[in-house]
């Protein structure tokens, strides 16, 4: 991964931050409302807990400035501890990174040097990403819900800033996360059998401001 890539990304999370200001309360689409049943764990997270820690090796496609570029990946996913340990390698099998992230926060294990002088605020996004990916959907229980035509829509304000999830009620499969005012969204698709439980195949996470985009296509969930 190039220093001008890297340069890129970071700049374009700069700028979100200086264009993040107040914007006024989200509220649900038209045709949508309150509903009052819980909904079904399936539908709070795509990743069932009690099944954890999921190892899981997956291929990462990042766009940023009209390039694609390939990373691997190896993760373990503990959904009771809101904990994601995960290394990123480069296409020909280089050690890019390896982080401890958490709800709260991160920790870096390891940086390649090939990174260079900002690996440690990338370090910081692949961490914010991870985090927005696969944890997100913890305070989903508690979350508004809104049942509208086709979807079942929780909103999670409890961490300042709107939280939606969408779920198709009938397959119980989470489709969608996303937040209007900073404009990221992660998209759940391809759903397959997955070593003991129905799981995403492909997530697609989009950074609107920071200008960037995510593709993850999870090729295994393995016993380590």
């Amino acid at each position: 991964m190039s220093q001008r890539i890297i340069h890129g990304i970071l700049q374009g999370i700069f700028l979100a931050i200086l264009l993040t200001g107040c914007s006024r309360p989200y509220l649900p689409p038209d045709g949508y409302l309150p509903h009052v049943i819980p909904p079904t764990d399936s539908c709070l997270t795509p990743w069932p807990a009690g099944e954890t820690p999921y190892h899981l090796r997956q291929t990462v496609f990042l766009e940023t400035q009209g390039q694609t570029h390939v990373l691997q990946g190896f993760m373990i996913l503990d959904v009771d501890r809101a904990e994601v340990r995960i290394v990123g390698l480069s296409e020909l099998g280089m050690k890019l990174f390896d982080l401890k992230v958490t709800s709260e926060g991160h920790d870096i294990l390891a940086l390649a040097p090939t990174l260079g002088a900002n690996g440690e605020r990338l370090a910081d996004q692949i961490a914010l990403s991870t985090r927005r990916i696969f944890l997100s959907h913890r305070d989903m229980a508690d979350a508004e819900a809104h049942l509208g035509p086709e979807d079942l829509l929780l909103i999670d304000r409890s961490q300042g800033s709107p939280v939606v999830q969408t779920c198709d009620p009938r397959k119980g499969q989470v489709r969608r996360v996303y937040d209007p005012k900073r404009r990221w969204s992660v998209d759940f698709d391809a759903y397959q059998p997955m070593n003991g439980f129905t799981g995403p195949g492909r997530i697609v996470y989009q950074d609107h401001r920071a200008g960037y985009a995510l593709t993850i296509v999870l090729h295994e969930v393995f016993e380590p």
